[in-house]
């Protein structure tokens, strides 16, 4: 069924099974510039993430930080989403990485302007102390054409979840042919990853098993009302 005041995104409708309360869940549409999704994948990736942040080690030198990272503008964006990852990568390979970050999470966040598409990455890294001329210098040797770097100290680590999400969740302002653009370059690659001990830890997450009560009694029992639909058809045969 179709929500009301958020078409074209679909929605199934789920009744309580004591009350009759009924509650809209949305369909998940894969596309990366849906608000509905996007809030939904930025939910279930704080509760990645605050399970990752509970099994942290805590170091007095330790600190979190906002890095940015940013490759030239082109108009080719698959070629620009490799470009970044893989740049990425080579850097969490080197010395300076390697031997002052611990771990943290990353999220590609991707906008378009007149020059073209412009992929950036949004890293939260726990670690000492990371040199923001030889963090730039390396970032210019490894991708040839950027030296855009920002390095900003975190005060408040408890709210990471939050903070990386927000990313996710941000609003995307495309054209509809660019939109169609996005989901087909994007359809098959991650855009959200954890790195160093945090990918570890992550990796031992299970999703809790969680049915929702009814806001309204409290049961935990939902029923889809297509197959009630079905059950009273089914039933309107034999009266």
């Amino acid at each position: 069924m179709t929500h009301p005041q958020q078409a074209p995104h679909g929605f199934r409708r789920f009744l309580c099974n004591s009350c009759g309360h009924f509650i809209d869940v949305p369909i998940h549409c894969a596309s990366k510039a849906c608000g509905v999704c996007t809030a939904i994948r930025g939910w279930r990736i704080r509760e990645r993430i605050q399970y990752a942040l509970q099994g942290l080690k805590q170091d007095r030198v330790y600190r979190w930080r906002h890095i940015v990272l940013t490759v030239k503008n082109s108009y080719d964006l698959d070629d620009r989403l490799d470009h970044l990852v893989k740049s990425f990568r080579k850097l969490r390979q080197r010395k300076l990485w390697k031997s002052t970050q611990y771990g943290g999470f990353y999220v590609i966040e991707i906008t378009e302007g007149t020059d073209g598409w412009h992929p950036h990455l949004h890293i939260v890294s726990y670690g000492s102390f990371l040199p923001w001329r030889k963090l730039r210098a390396a970032w210019l040797a490894l991708t040839k054409d950027s030296f855009h770097v920002q390095v900003t100290s975190i005060r408040d680590g408890s709210n990471i979840g939050y903070y990386i999400s927000k990313y996710i969740t941000k609003a995307v302002t495309l054209t509809s042919a660019s939109i169609v653009t996005l989901d087909e370059i994007c359809r098959n690659r991650r855009l959200f990853g954890p790195f160093g001990k945090c990918a570890l830890l992550m990796k031992k997450f299970r999703p809790p098993d969680k049915f929702y009560p009814c806001p309204k009694c409290g049961v935990h029992e939902w029923i889809p009302e297509f197959i009630l639909d079905m059950m009273n058809r089914r039933a309107s045969q034999f009266t």
